[in-house]
């Protein structure tokens, strides 16, 4: 009994995209309010400011206050999407 469900749950591993199949996107320009892992750090971050000219964002901590940033001018090839949104059923 044990034994299928750790091989359903490898099967399902296998099927299912990776972080990076799903969340990276050359294409998806980040905005305001977008919720964002950063490549190298530990969290979840929401956009407050976008440069499309620069290619960068400034970012705060999901829970942080207002005015407080986190990381000012990230390249947003470091960007990781994390509201990616989940297929409907």
């Amino acid at each position: 009994m044990q034994e299928d469900k750790l091989s359903e749950t490898r099967r399902n591993a296998r099927s299912s995209p990776t972080l990076s199949e799903v969340c990276t996107n050359p294409n998806r320009k980040p905005k305001k309010g977008d919720v964002v892992g950063i490549k190298g750090e530990q969290g979840a971050f929401v956009v407050v400011d976008s440069y499309r000219a620069m290619r960068l964002v400034d970012v705060k901590a999901v829970g942080a206050k207002p005015k407080e940033l986190a990381l000012r001018s990230v390249p947003w090839p470091s960007i990781v999407y994390l509201d990616v949104a989940k297929p409907s059923h």
